[in-house]
C-alpha cells in the first residue's frame, strides 16, 4: 500500500498519492498496522503541502513522523524527514526546512540508508536558494553532489530533477550554455515518463534555453 504512494510522491504527483496516502490509512487503520498508517499520514500530509495547504499539513507529518519512530521504521527516516523539510519549503520556512534536512542527513549516516540520499541533498539547495539571503554557492555544489549520487544509483528522476534546478540557477546567472549543458544530456536519456512534472519542467526550461 505504501509503495504505491512513495512511488507517486517520486514523481511528484500530489493528487494521486493524497487519495491513495487516505484509502492506505484507512487499510491499515482497519487491519491494526498503526506504523503503515502513519506513514500514511506523513504521505498525506505531503501531498496536502504540495497543494497548498503546508499549514495543516506540517503538524500531521510531524505527529505521523514520530508515530513511524516508535513503530520502528527507523530506515525511512530520512526520506519521511526529506518530505517535511519540502513541505516547510512550501510554507516558507527555509530556515526551519535546513535544519529538518540537516536531522536527514545525520541519519542517513547513522543508519547508512542512502537510497534517498540526492533528494534530500537536493531539497538542501532549494532551501539555501529560498533563504533570504540566498547562498548560490553553496546549492551549486549540493546540486552538483545530487546529480552526481543520482547518477552513482541509477536514480534517473532525481538526476534529472536536481540537473534542472541547477540549470534553473546556472539560468539566472546568465550562464545559459552551461544551464544547457547540465541539463539537455540527462533529458535526452529518457525514453518515457514524458508526462511526469520532473520531465515537464526539463522540457519547458531547455525550450526557453534554445
Amino acid at each position: 500500500m505504501g509503495a504505491g504512494t512513495a512511488a507517486c510522491i517520486q514523481v511528484r504527483d500530489a493528487e494521486t498519492a493524497l487519495a491513495q496516502s487516505e484509502e492506505c490509512s484507512i487499510l491499515a487503520s482497519d487491519q491494526g498496522l498503526s506504523g503503515l498508517a502513519s506513514l500514511a499520514q506523513v504521505f498525506g500530509g505531503w501531498a496536502r503541502a504540495q497543494l497548498g495547504q503546508a499549514n495543516l499539513a506540517i503538524p500531521q507529518m510531524e505527529k505521523g513522523i514520530a508515530e513511524t519512530r516508535l513503530a520502528g521504521y527507523t530506515w525511512l527516516e530520512p526520506f519521511v524527514l526529506g518530505l517535511l523539510a519540502e513541505a516547510h519549503l512550501q510554507e516558507r520556512q527555509p530556515s526551519v526546512a535546513l535544519t529538518v534536512v540537516d536531522q536527514a542527513l545525520a541519519q542517513i549516516e547513522q543508519c547508512g540508508e542512502y537510497q534517498f540520499h540526492s533528494s534530500i541533498i537536493c531539497t538542501k539547495a532549494d532551501a539555501l536558494l529560498a533563504l533570504e539571503i540566498p547562498n548560490e554557492v553553496t546549492a551549486m555544489k549540493c546540486y552538483e553532489s545530487a546529480i552526481k549520487i543520482a547518477r552513482f544509483q541509477s536514480a534517473k528522476l532525481w538526476e534529472i530533477r536536481a540537473a534542472t534546478r541547477l540549470a534553473h540557477l546556472r539560468h539566472s546567472q546568465g550562464q545559459i550554455k552551461s544551464a544547457r549543458e547540465t541539463l539537455k544530456p540527462i533529458y535526452d536519456s529518457f525514453t518515457e515518463g514524458f508526462d511526469f512534472a520532473d520531465l515537464k519542467e526539463a522540457k519547458a526550461l531547455l525550450q526557453e534555453l534554445a
